[in-house]
């Protein structure tokens, strides 16, 4: 009889021993403290890299990290307008040919803005295009770096199908959001004085 016990009660504490090891394992787990397999992060970064230089397939482009469109005359004088992100920030600058110059933060709702822009005027359909250079006359380039992918386009006086109607819609777009910028600035001189 006192081996039955002794067998039971052997059962019961390998039961609440087991027990125990599940709940240290799944907490472990859940707080990420289980050992990760080591990744070499130059590897993960070439490949996200080859990733990014790849062109962007505009079914899937990820998000707009990066938006610069140069349009004018030639290539001394351009109206340039970029966007960029860093830390969470959307800055938007701009160099107009006429010496207008300006910078400053935006939202993040630009990049979206442009990626629908992109998509309805079929700019992403541009990609790759690089019209040869004649006599003169008309100028633009965009570059723009997506998280799955680039766009780089330009062209001379040869230009894709519908340049006008995306050239027309950015180019709104960016003179729109250059005036928010101005009058922020505005706001903010006056609240400093």
């Amino acid at each position: 009889m006192v081996v039955k016990t002794m067998g039971y009660q052997m059962k019961k504490l390998f039961a609440v021993v087991g027990m125990l090891l599940c709940v240290a394992l799944c907490a472990c787990s859940y707080l990420g403290l289980t050992a990760e397999p080591e990744l070499d992060s130059d590897v993960i970064l070439v490949e996200e890299a080859e990733r990014m230089a790849q062109p962007v397939d505009p079914d899937s482009p990820g998000s707009l990290l990066s938006f610069r469109y140069r349009f004018g005359e030639n290539e001394a004088m351009y109206d340039e307008y970029e966007i960029t992100t860093q830390d969470d920030e959307v800055y938007f600058s701009a160099n107009l040919a006429d010496g207008t110059e300006a910078q400053g933060n935006v939202a993040g709702s630009v990049l979206e803005d442009i990626v629908a822009l992109m998509n309805y005027n079929d700019i992403f359909e541009w990609n790759g295009f690089h019209g040869e250079r004649e006599t003169g006359g008309g100028y633009f380039e965009i570059t723009a770096q997506f998280h799955n992918g680039k766009f780089d386009a330009s062209g001379y006086e040869e230009k894709p199908e519908n340049y006008r109607q995306g050239h027309a819609a950015l180019k709104y777009y960016m003179e729109k959001t250059l005036a928010e910028v101005r009058e922020q600035a505005l706001e903010e001189d006056g609240a400093a004085a």
